[in-house]
């Protein structure tokens, strides 16, 4: 029986909504208040300079205070107030609601499940634990390149056999076989307490998802891993991306025609262009553009991904909508408290790419004026990238990507993060090691062979590649 919600009371909801997202919706508002969790969400009506969206800014309540309760330990201080952000888009007052809302519950569940799971570790070498349990090790994961390891001041231990660390099962998606997996590329905040245990590595958000729908929680997820794969090899390959012609892209939503027909009213050159090297079943498209008369914050970009051509444009769009707007209230609004938070972190005309901690941290980065010839050769122009077909239509999604998984023999580990007592959503970090990881810009991660060998497999240049080949700048999106 499919049971709807017929919303008469206030704008926090849409008129019509399944009953399981609108249970959803009341599970997360629970954390929403003055003395809860997320303190206040914000939004602004935009100007008519910017395309057709609108966004949320979400502020926390004291979380460092809230986890030293936890754990019992006021001396200790996570400093995650100063990494966590919480912030939602959408082109309705209850859809840039309830997008902040998720992902202000995802960024901080998923921070502190490490607390929820600790107690499920295995500690121990791949070595030691292989005769007992299925293991992911090295064999399976490559985190940093030797010439990265051979720095005397790096941070990070190889990651070899005998490496002794804690492990967290995960489910390998199409098989269903248990795997022990290194906690330390699980959880976003892994405080290293095990005595004797090696730092190699960190986990970042990238495959964490929050739906009310589990498989939807994985597809976000999941595919978000395909988008991040995609532009960490083009940037690094040093092979510029291939430019869409918007024209030609059939099946366009209302949404997306209103975004191009609004940049050419107003007299803004959005760009759009595609990554992919393989894994062309879902393409992944960024939407730039540049403000010739900023001298800071003048770059912007939105990453998406679909399994069209068409959808992954149009998932961009919102994206960088989202990007625009952030900027934009830096100038709008000031005095928000989000507006000054990020102001402290980026603000400023020079600073080191050591000092990176941020994803976001980039996007100010190539936004000051020096600085933006840099990308010039990634965005003059390439042939076009093959993709699935633009306009067609998938109508089961998760099925179609079960079949794309299966067909490029990638097997993610995935593992559910819901907190205990909430039913009506779906929390899930998905880790998928045969592509290479979302990092950040002080730390890439140049330890995956798709670095070395894929362009050359696929004809993009004449030999493979080797470490000092790679690009040295860090990637420009977010």
């Amino acid at each position: 029986m499919n049971v709807t919600v017929i919303n008469r009371t206030g704008v926090r909801y849409g008129y019509r909504k399944p009953h399981a997202t609108y249970r959803a919706y009341r599970e997360l508002e629970r954390y929403y208040g003055p003395y809860e969790l997320f303190d206040k969400v914000s939004t602004y009506f935009r100007t008519s300079a910017e395309l057709p969206s609108y966004i949320g800014k979400g502020v926390y309540n004291d979380i460092d205070y809230i986890l030293q309760s936890m754990i019992d330990k006021f001396g200790q201080n996570a400093n995650l107030s100063k990494s966590l952000f919480g912030g939602g888009k959408g082109n309705t007052f209850a859809k840039l609601y309830i997008s902040t809302l998720g992902e202000m519950f995802e960024r901080i569940v998923g921070a502190m499940s490490y607390y929820a799971h600790r107690d499920r570790f295995v500690f121990g070498s791949a070595r030691e634990l292989s005769d007992r349990y299925a293991v992911c090790g090295p064999n399976e994961i490559s985190i940093f390149a030797p010439e990265q390891l051979a720095d005397p001041d790096f941070l990070f231990s190889e990651f070899t056999e005998d490496a002794r660390i804690n492990w967290i099962p995960m489910r390998r998606l199409l098989t269903g076989e248990e795997v022990l997996v290194p906690a330390q590329l699980v959880f976003i905040y892994y405080p290293l307490e095990t005595e004797g245990e090696s730092r190699i590595g960190y986990a970042t958000s990238g495959g964490l998802s929050l739906h009310d729908d589990r498989e939807r929680a994985l597809l976000h997820g999941i595919t978000e891993c395909i988008e991040r794969d995609a532009i960490n090899l083009r940037w690094y390959n040093r092979i510029p991306a291939a430019p869409i012609d918007l024209t030609e892209l059939p099946g366009l939503s209302d949404y997306g025609r209103s975004v191009i027909a609004h940049a050419e009213k107003t007299g803004k050159r959005i760009e759009a262009y595609q990554h992919n090297i393989d894994l062309e079943s879902y393409p992944v498209v960024t939407t730039v553009s540049f403000d010739d008369h900023m001298r800071k914050f003048s770059f912007c970009a939105g990453g998406g991904v679909g399994a069209t051509l068409t959808e992954a444009v149009e998932s961009s769009f919102r994206e960088y909508g989202q990007s625009e707007l952030n900027l934009r209230s830096l100038f709008y609004n000031p005095n928000w408290y989000s507006s000054r938070s990020m102001i402290d972190l980026f603000g400023f005309d020079e600073f080191s790419l050591e000092e990176m901690t941020l994803f976001y941290e980039i996007v100010p980065y190539y936004g000051l004026k020096r600085n933006r010839s840099k990308l010039e050769w990634y965005f003059a122009g390439a042939a076009k990238g093959k993709s699935s077909e633009a306009g067609a239509v998938v109508v089961d999604e998760f099925a179609h990507l079960l079949a794309v998984l299966e067909k490029e023999k990638i097997d993610p580990l995935v593992i559910d993060l819901t907190p205990p007592g909430f039913t009506s959503i779906s929390l899930m970090k998905s880790f998928v090691p045969q592509l290479t990881f979302a990092f950040l810009p002080n730390r890439p991660c140049f330890g995956h062979s798709r670095f070395y060998r894929l362009a050359y497999e696929r004809g993009l240049i004449d030999a493979p590649l080797r470490y000092e080949d790679l690009n040295p700048e860090p990637l420009p999106f977010p």
